[in-house]
């Protein structure tokens, strides 16, 4: 309400700040003044009107009492957040312009959320990096905290608001609080330039300069690997026949040809892979007959499948589960892990001094302390597993006839898959799935893109000296190599998986790479052999994008379930029923998995309109849309349809004005800066965007289906993989960023499958989600965000362990079972602790870790020898990993129930003996 006359100090002060927002020339003040809750201001030349609303600031997640004081004279009088909020937007408002004015809004909206969430009364220069990481990642509105798709541009959303400058002004009209005195703009731009280089993968001067950036985030992330993984192990070996064949075509015949005549011979070469026939024309090239070229590509192919076959098959990710299955060793974490290692140590030089028998022996010799069923093993040798193997995969070996129709087979998919039937394209498109090996590896080590130059010589290969996890991962693969951004020139060891060497060692081999060149790409014909790999790198991330958005089977099934979910039973045809009814069962479309899964592919493939016209497509793709820009420049529309629409549905009013005034010169950076604004919001994978996924991957190991894509990299007892990586400053900013956006994320998927916790989800902190379900019931959008807000605020941490993540929530400390004095202790983690705790969260995922870490006592109390009394202290974790086992039963009923089984007997054999024992020898 605005003041009529001036009797205090304090109202003199409120009437004067109300003169200065009534003089800016763009308020309107016929609107209001500073005692409303809503600003309008309008814009130079431009009819729009935009609203600064600060009734925000009454909502409970915002309104901050106490943080802020006005001093005048000898008085001090307390701020609101609202009141604070308003001298905040006059003191950084542009004094003749309007620009960034929405974003000072979100700023100081953001400070008081962050506040509120952390229980704090100012922001203090020790919460800078985490209020950035924040800032960043998430974003704030009436019903709280959410992720951000992307982060914020520079300009649009940090530019106007110097935080120190900001608060040195409101300090000189005696607004004391909020933001810290402590706290300098060089200190704001240090810390906010250490976030950008960790969230961002960049620095803060490249930050101000503009892009597009983005999260793949977690879920879209492990989708993509997934869909890179499924490639690899399906392709794999027609791709390397393909190319070697390719190879020695080349090197024996294109001597000889000169570089016209090359097309010819190519053409032979794509009819002898693929079904396409020859020119019948054509017959030679000079003196070279075709149809016996075509005869001798074959021949070549079908030498190299004889060569290459066993090796690629024994490493085939579904052979080597299937010997898994085999041996009996399903329900273990570590079966595929060394069952891998003995195929890489028949196929591949290891020089390391363990033998494949060694390896073997030690195993089984482990198992006899920690598997009930390690007597059927006993006899089982080295031989006998390579036998076993072989005896998998030797039906799977085609005879030649066979073989060629296979290989034709691939050979039309991947010719169909490029721009053009030829051979230029042929080989293009075989790349793809090179490229798709090197992004994995990518994926899974997490590295910056600069890191992965290295020569397969650079891992070292050393004996697991760990008595813990030596038995079934007897080598430690270190790679040492260069670290520019942290380390300089100095080579660094860091460990990689055996997943990470087989594939560098397959490359290699590809590339037939030597000495110091580098494993994983190839640098082109001709070209000095180099170490820096950020532009290789980059490219090949790319690479399988599109063939992603529109063949990742899940995607497709998601959205054809939609479609028949949306029609009458009675309408369908016999094959929509047989696909209803095949998808209903792999699917749940009320679970949040499906949800995510539909909305994904959805947004996926819309996006890919917008990205289809840039260079991210091809550089034909991006050259069309800047003549297409041009013409919207010289007459103000363009005839591409599809273009056009883009112009008008994804730019702003200012910058369509910009181009219609056609003073825009298009130049290099003036189409960057139109391509970034088309992609604002668009998610597409990058080097930095896999780095993040690593990260959330981290938090998320054990965590349901998701964790079954990436479970290989975490094939440890303890952590001591990825430990060496959180040590780093970097790497740790990332975490925080990482754990901000999956609290939002397991509480979303707790909150929509509140109905399956006790089946799926089960703990302490999944009840506590079914139970605020259950009170409030909430059924808009907007109830659920503010109710998941509300649980968000209490959450502490997150530390995942093999049998269960752990969510402490604030004032429920000293309920947690691993609790000491008052303080949680995860380190302290054990199933007799988190199988029962009031924080925990056990999905899928973890009912193999509850299994893994229980199996020793199982197997202790069948044993006749061991006394009653020595084992009575297993008893409450056996029983509680019975309870939550039987729970997450329905994820694998016919292994599970032999699981119980096992359990139901060790505690009937330890309550027997000790009821014996009391008998004997009295309580």
């Amino acid at each position: 309400m605005k003041l009529n006359f001036s009797t205090t100090a304090y109202e003199m002060f409120w009437e004067d700040q109300n003169q200065k927002l009534l003089s800016h020339p763009c308020f309107i003040k016929e609107k209001g003044t500073i005692f409303d809750d809503v600003f309008y201001f309008k814009h130079h030349n431009i009819n729009n009107v935009t609203e600064i609303n600060f009734s925000l600031f009454d909502m409970p997640h915002i309104n901050s009492s106490g943080s802020a004081t006005l001093k005048i004279g000898g008085d001090v009088y307390p701020l609101s957040a609202k009141e604070y909020a308003k001298l905040f937007f006059i003191a950084t408002i542009p004094k003749n312009n309007v620009y960034g004015i929405t974003s000072i809004l979100q700023i100081v909206i953001h400070i008081f959320a962050f506040l509120n969430f952390h229980k704090a009364l100012y922001l203090s220069s020790n919460k800078l990096e985490d209020f950035w990481i924040s800032y960043l990642s998430e974003s704030v509105n009436e019903n709280g905290f959410y992720n951000r798709l992307s982060p914020p541009s520079f300009s649009a959303a940090i530019k106007f608001i110097p935080l120190a400058i900001t608060r040195n002004k409101l300090k000189a009209l005696g607004v004391i609080g909020v933001i810290d005195n402590n706290i300098t703009q060089k200190k704001v731009e240090i810390i906010l330039d250490n976030v950008c280089q960790s969230q961002l993968g960049i620095t803060l001067s490249e930050y101000r300069l503009g892009g597009s950036f983005n999260f793949l985030g977690l879920e879209l992330g492990q989708y993509f690997i997934d869909y890179l993984r499924l490639v690899y192990q399906k392709d794999y070996l027609y791709m390397v026949i393909c190319k070697k064949t390719i190879k020695k075509v080349a090197e024996t015949y294109n001597r000889v040809l000169d570089s016209k005549l090359h097309v010819r011979i190519n053409d032979v070469v794509v009819a002898s892979l693929t079904h396409h026939k020859l020119d019948p024309h054509k017959k030679h090239t000079k003196g070279i007959n075709h149809k016996d070229l075509f005869n001798e590509v074959q021949e070549i192919a079908f030498s190299e499948y004889q060569k290459l076959f066993e090796s690629a098959m024994s490493l085939n990710e579904k052979c080597i589960k299937e010997l898994v299955i085999k041996l009996g060793l399903g329900m273990r974490f570590d079966g595929v892990e060394i069952i891998r290692i003995l195929m890489l140590a028949k196929f591949y030089d290891l020089g390391v001094h363990k033998s494949p028998t060694e390896i073997w022996d030690s195993y089984l010799a482990s198992l006899d302390k920690t598997f009930i069923e390690s007597h059927k093993l006993a006899e089982v040798t080295i031989e006998c597993v390579y036998e076993q193997m072989q005896g998998i995969i030797l039906p799977k070996k085609l005879k030649k006839a066979e073989f060629l129709r296979t290989l034709e087979c691939f050979g039309d998919k991947i010719l169909k898959k490029g721009l053009r039937p030829d051979y230029r394209s042929f080989k293009a498109t075989l790349n793809n799935i090179v490229h798709a090996m090197t992004t994995l590896v990518a994926a899974w080590l997490g590295y910056r893109k600069s890191e992965f130059g290295f020569p397969l010589n650079a891992i070292q290969i050393e004996p697991n000296i760990d008595i813990l996890d030596s038995s079934h991962i007897p080598f430690r693969f270190k790679l040492s190599w260069l670290v520019p951004k942290t380390h300089g020139k100095t080579k660094i060891k860091r460990e990689i998986t055996s997943q990470c060497y087989q594939i560098a060692a397959q490359l290699s081999n590809l590339f037939s790479a030597s000495g110091g060149t580098p494993c994983l790409y190839e640098c082109g014909a001709g070209k000095k052999v180099t170490n820096q790999s950020e532009m290789f790198i980059e490219r090949r991330v790319k690479a399988n994008w599109q063939d992603f958005v529109h063949s990742y089977q899940p995607f497709n099934d998601a959205l054809k379930l939609e479609l028949l979910n949306s029609k009458n039973v009675g309408s369908m045809n016999s094959d929509e029923l047989k696909d209803f009814d095949r998808l209903r069962h792999m699917y749940d479309p009320r679970s949040a998995r499906y949800k995510h899964l539909l909305s994904t592919a959805k947004e996926v493939k819309r996006d890919w309109t917008r990205l289809s016209c840039t260079s991210f497509s091809s550089a034909r793709a991006q050259k069309d849309f800047k003549a297409s820009i041009k013409s919207f420049i010289s007459v103000g529309f363009t005839h591409n349809e599809l273009h056009q629409k883009l112009i008008e549905t994804n730019f702003s009013e200012k910058t369509k004005k910009l181009l219609r005034s056609g003073t825009v010169v298009l130049d290099n950076k003036a189409m960057n800066d139109i391509v970034n604004e088309l992609l604002v919001g668009v998610r597409y994978p990058s080097s930095h965007a896999l780095r993040h996924i690593w990260a959330e991957a981290v938090l998320t190991r054990y965590h349901g289906d998701i964790g079954a894509v990436i479970q290989h990299q975490f094939c440890h007892l303890d952590s001591s993989f990825f430990m060496a990586y959180l040590r780093n400053k970097d790497v740790r900013g990332l975490m925080k960023g990482a754990s901000q956006r999956y609290l939002n994320s397991i509480v979303d998927s707790l909150l929509i499958d509140s109905d399956k916790v006790g089946q799926e989800y089960i703990g302490g902190f999944a009840h506590y989600v079914k139970k605020a379900v259950a009170l409030t019931k909430p059924v808009s959008v907007d109830e659920f965000n503010t109710l998941r807000s509300s649980i968000n605020e209490r959450i502490i941490s997150i530390q995942p362990s093999i049998f269960a993540i752990c969510i402490p929530r604030d004032s429920g400390e000293i309920r947690a079972k691993c609790a000491k004095f008052g303080s949680i202790n995860p380190q302290d983690a054990k199933p007799e602790f988190c199988l029962n705790c009031t924080n925990a969260v056990i999905t899928s995922g973890n009912l193999r870790g509850i299994w893994t870490t229980i199996q020793p006592m199982v197997k202790e109390a069948l044993n006749e020898n061991t006394l009653g009394f020595m084992l009575e202290s297993h008893l409450p974790t056996l029983r509680s990993g019975y309870k939550r086992i039987k729970q997450l039963q329905s994820s694998n009923s016919e292994a599970v129930a032999k699981i119980l089984g096992a359990i139901e007997t060790a505690i009937r054999t330890i309550e027997l003996k000790l009821q014996q024992e009391s008998t004997i020898y009295g309580k």
